[in-house]
């Protein structure tokens, strides 16, 4: 127990570093392995705090504040429930009794953050407009999907390799014939060959017809 202890003092030291460098995603993490490791550590709570209002701001809606990350409640949080739970914050995070830093800049965000959802008609704006922006946001991201998804259909498949005789193949209609099919392949004869050797030549479009479908 002395070894954990000895270990999250260590971590709380580490945070109140990462507090001081405005880290304060960096110094939550340390907070939290000093909780774990030594739940009953002093003035944890205070500094994990701090690290959750900050980090909250950083996540910004319609290029505001998330008003309700903040105060660390759910849009759906009635009045009574965002009063207590800004009595709660405001008084681990006061100036006059935590002295970490970023503590006076987080009670400033909580106290906006309550103002603004306390007030009814300025909770009502920024609640169309926090709707408004995820909407926009759903919907940017559906309309990029589906045109990646469009431009994957419409790229044409690599050609198969040319099939041999009597062999099964796929993807044989991409296959096109040339323009002419008309153009002979004409077989110089061999001197002093076999007849057979010697006859005439071969039509290159009985050859596609024979191995090539017709493309519909």
């Amino acid at each position: 127990m002395e070894c954990n202890k000895e270990e999250a003092v260590r971590a709380k030291a580490i945070a109140e570093k990462k507090m001081q460098c405005r880290d304060f995603i960096g110094a939550r993490k340390m907070v939290l392995k000093a909780q774990q490791l030594f739940p009953d550590l002093e003035n944890v709570s205070q500094m994990l705090t701090v690290c959750q209002v900050h980090c909250s701001a950083e996540i910004k809606v319609i290029g505001s504040e998330d008003w309700y990350g903040i105060l660390q409640v759910e849009p759906t949080a009635d009045e009574s429930l965002i009063k207590k739970q800004y009595r709660k914050l405001a008084l681990l995070l006061h100036p006059d009794k935590n002295k970490f830093a970023g503590a006076e800049a987080a009670f400033k965000l909580v106290g906006e953050a309550h103002r603004t959802l306390s007030d009814k008609s300025k909770r009502s704006v920024y609640d169309l407009k926090r709707s408004a922006g995820v909407k926009t946001v759903v919907f940017s991201t559906q309309a990029r999907q589906q045109g990646k998804a469009s431009d994957t259909r419409g790229q044409p498949a690599a050609p198969s390799s040319y099939p041999n005789h009597g062999s099964s193949f796929t993807n044989v209609n991409r296959l096109r014939r040339p323009t002419s099919s008309k153009r002979r392949l004409h077989l110089e004869p061999d001197s002093g060959g076999p007849p057979a050797a010697n006859a005439g030549c071969i039509w290159i479009s009985d050859i596609l017809e024979r191995y090539v479908l017709p493309v519909e």
